[in-house]
């Protein structure tokens, strides 16, 4: 049969108290750094999804300020073609009007310079044709 001895009986107790010991001192400071190491793994992911979430949210958000300052910057760009266009037909009218000006201030000079020469011509004509009428007559 098999007897119990007192050694069996203190090396099962030693056991246990190792047991109990290495529990309270080694594994469970061990499994609470692990623990907290996960839990602070996950607090990092976590982190890191929101701040990966909000860099693409103010990527998305510059995009679009950009897009709106391309659309605005293409409208101020019409705005000042079509003004710049207005003002060139403005320049050009006014020009065209200047010459349009001189020139029919030209042709009334021109006009008054020819009656004065018609009027030179026929006074010419008519002191040349007393001239002629005087020397045929004499």
């Amino acid at each position: 049969m098999l007897s119990i001895d007192a050694n069996v009986i203190v090396i099962f107790f030693i056991v246990w108290i190792l047991v109990f010991l290495l529990n309270k001192f080694y594994y469970r400071p061990l499994l609470k750094i692990r623990d907290e190491r996960h839990k602070k793994i996950e607090e990092d992911r976590l982190s890191a999804e929101q701040a990966k979430e909000e860099q693409e949210k103010m990527l998305m958000e510059i995009d679009q300020k950009i897009k709106e300052a391309q659309s605005q910057a293409r409208q101020t760009i019409d705005e000042l073609e079509a003004k710049a266009l207005e003002e060139k037909e403005r320049i050009i009218n006014e020009v065209n009007q200047e010459y349009k000006a001189r020139v029919e201030e030209a042709r009334q000079k021109l006009s008054d310079q020819l009656e004065e020469l018609k009027m030179k011509l026929a006074q010419e004509t008519e002191n040349l044709a007393e001239r002629i009428k005087q020397k045929v007559l004499h």
